[in-house]
């Protein structure tokens, strides 16, 4: 009777591991891996533009720009599914104050981010279409 009361508890343990375990991983959501260049090509370009990145009215170079855009890249991962959601949840605006993110390039007017992050995008697409 012992043995079977100590066995009964173990499989119980061990399922509610199980359980654990699974219900605990989060959705394994992302960019298709044949997109992943994508993200990774305009986070660079952020980081190497000689354009300011303007997040809520203060101005930022490309390397802060461009690790801000990894950090909301790396919180988001689970809602973002085309290189087009990452602009959405990672570039586009403020999740706190809703302003849109702008980038302002010298001798150019102000440019909301989804704009210039999807024109740079378009371009990388067509660049990359023939190769």
């Amino acid at each position: 009777m012992k043995e079977k009361l100590l066995k009964g508890k173990t499989v119980l343990i061990i399922c509610l591991l199980l359980a654990g375990v699974f219900y605990t991983q989060p959705a394994l959501a992302d960019v298709p891996p044949e997109q992943k260049p994508e993200v990774e090509f305009l986070i660079e370009t952020v980081r190497t533009t000689n354009c300011t990145f303007d997040r809520n009215g203060k101005k930022y170079g490309g390397e802060k720009a461009a690790s801000h855009l990894q950090r909301k890249y790396n919180y988001y991962k689970d809602e973002i599914t085309s290189t087009e959601t990452f602009i959405e949840y990672s570039a586009t605006k403020s999740m706190l104050s809703g302003a849109d993110y702008y980038i302002i390039c010298p001798g150019e007017p102000p440019v909301r981010s989804q704009d210039w992050l999807m024109e740079k995008l378009s371009e990388y697409r067509q660049k990359n279409k023939t190769e």
